[in-house]
């Protein structure tokens, strides 16, 4: 039986000579933990219009707070300039036009408490648009680090996730 490389496959097939799998790691594991989420905490049914009821459902630790906190601000210093939002944020795509509204609110207020709230609505944005959005793979290299960001947070929603885990 032959064997298949999908990397040489995309670097002859569809060039991408240079293909860096190591600025794409954190995009595979997202594919996993996003799986283990939709899975455990939306009986594998991710809808972003349940996001504050699966949070409901979640009870954060200090230490979770505290990094759940850190991981708000990577997004907000990557989203917000100035006290405005830049182009990264308004080019990313959402569906539903006030909940792109109230994570703008949400990012631009410091003192909100619906920082969670927010950063779940993003790994809702990240996902929709790795899977229907932009292909270039160099626009995928630059969101690594975000990949990174919202799988921690995705991990700590998981572990503080109250109802019975199937």
């Amino acid at each position: 039986m032959q064997t298949l490389d999908e990397i040489e496959w995309l670097k002859q097939k569809y060039c991408y000579l240079e293909l860096n799998e190591s600025k794409l790691i954190n995009i595979y594991r997202f594919l996993l933990v996003w799986n283990t989420f939709e899975n455990k905490l939306c009986n594998n049914n991710a809808e972003i219009s349940k996001s504050k009821d699966i949070l409901r459902d979640c009870k954060f630790s200090d230490k979770i707070n505290t990094l759940n906190k850190e991981i708000f601000n990577y997004f907000k210093n990557r989203y917000v300039e100035n006290g405005e939002m830049n182009g990264v944020f308004d080019s990313f795509e959402f569906k539903v036009e006030n909940i792109k509204s109230e994570t703008k609110v949400i990012l631009l207020d410091d003192n909100s408490q619906e920082k969670e709230l927010a950063l779940l609505y993003i790994a809702f944005r990240l996902r929709k648009n790795l899977v229907h959005g932009e292909k270039n793979v160099e626009t995928l290299y630059n969101k690594n680090e975000s990949f990174k960001q919202i799988n921690i947070f995705l991990i700590n929603l998981i572990d503080s996730y109250q109802k019975d885990l199937k």
